[in-house]
């Protein structure tokens, strides 16, 4: 099964640059099933890749390769630059690969150390900042996340002695570290015993995304949970309360996650109604969606639009517009909404 990154990768080298992407498109040429389609557009449009318009989506620009995409960027970085102060003149030290430890470089200021790492990028970071000392292991080329690993023994550095060794890890649990990789562990391991300051760098990303990939979650359960994690910080006990609201929520969304999100936030939040939730998700069960009622044809037909990038923005704003005022819409709105005069 491909991790969402790849999927993404996939989605976008199949997008047709000059004109809307259909969903079913999509799933034929990807071979992914329409649910995780939806889902990985959603977190591509957040990353500002493509636009969803009714119908299919459209890219913002040509991304044929997914650049790294590193969460909670600022507190890395900040984690970063304090480990990089800790750095002294003619230290010998270790770099483990992982995305904080990637930005260590980013703030090194000595010239005179002595940097052993597994890692591409901060090898390269290092020498394009003239530290020259760089000592790299011999192995296995792990491209999808520029780390170099050996399966074999560990008699290439073994001689090597660290007074700080800077580690990240996928994720720090009651068991300790974990990560995903048994040459990565072992490696790791290897390094904690020819390092005198074991460094740790950790922040406050959540590891769910990660975990489910790795254990056997149904598709469904990852969506639903997946949805959870992105959504629970916003809760917004007023909105989720609101029968206006709940519809634009079921549209956006879909039904079943919001009321899962229902009923999560009677867990997460103080004062919430139960018997108010209930009555919520009775009537989010006899919901019936409304339908946008703008499509491609009738502007291509109305007011000459052509398959285009122009169409597929249009399609956009003229659906927000009309999720904002109600699911309402008319022509004069329209009109005014695409500038006709």
């Amino acid at each position: 099964m491909l991790h969402t990154l790849d999927r993404q990768k996939k989605i976008l080298e199949n997008l047709n640059f000059d004109h809307v992407t259909s969903i079913h498109y999509l799933c034929r040429k990807t071979q992914f099933n329409e649910s995780t389609i939806r889902r990985d557009i959603k977190l591509l449009e957040q990353k500002k890749k493509i636009i969803i318009v009714r119908g299919g989506v459209i890219p913002i620009k040509v991304n044929k390769i997914i650049p790294l995409f590193i969460e909670n960027l600022k507190e890395k970085q900040s984690i970063a630059q304090y480990a990089a102060n800790l750095i002294n003149e003619k230290e010998k030290i270790i770099i483990n690969g992982g995305t904080t430890c990637s930005l260590i470089p980013d703030y090194i200021e000595q010239k005179n150390i002595t940097v052993l790492t597994n890692s591409f990028t901060v090898a390269t970071k290092l020498i394009n900042k003239n530290i020259t000392n760089v000592i790299i292991p011999g192995g296995r080329i792990y491209s999808h996340n520029s780390l170099i690993l050996s399966p074999f023994n560990f008699d290439t550095i073994k001689h090597f002695h660290a007074s700080k060794f800077f580690l990240s890890c996928r994720s720090l649990k009651d068991v300790g570290l974990l990560e995903d990789d048994e040459n990565l562990v072992k490696f790791v391991t290897s390094l904690l015993r020819i390092s005198d300051e074991i460094i740790l760098l950790i922040d406050n990303s959540d590891n769910c995304e990660f975990f489910l990939y790795k254990f056997k979650f149904s598709n469904r359960d990852k969506n639903r949970i997946l949805f959870l994690l992105n959504k629970y910080k916003k809760i917004n006990i007023k909105e989720l309360l609101d029968e206006q609201k709940l519809v634009k929520l079921a549209y956006l969304d879909n039904t079943v996650e919001i009321i899962d999100w229902l009923v999560f936030s009677t867990f997460v939040s103080e004062g919430i109604d139960v018997h108010t939730v209930e009555k919520r998700i009775s009537f989010l069960d006899k919901l019936r969606l409304p339908v946008f009622p703008i499509t491609a044809d009738y502007l291509k037909l109305k007011y000459n639009f052509s398959e285009s990038k122009e169409l597929g923005l249009a399609l956009k704003k003229l659906e927000q517009f009309w999720i904002d005022n109600d699911f309402i819409i008319d022509k004069n709105e329209i009109k005014n909404i695409l500038k006709l005069g």
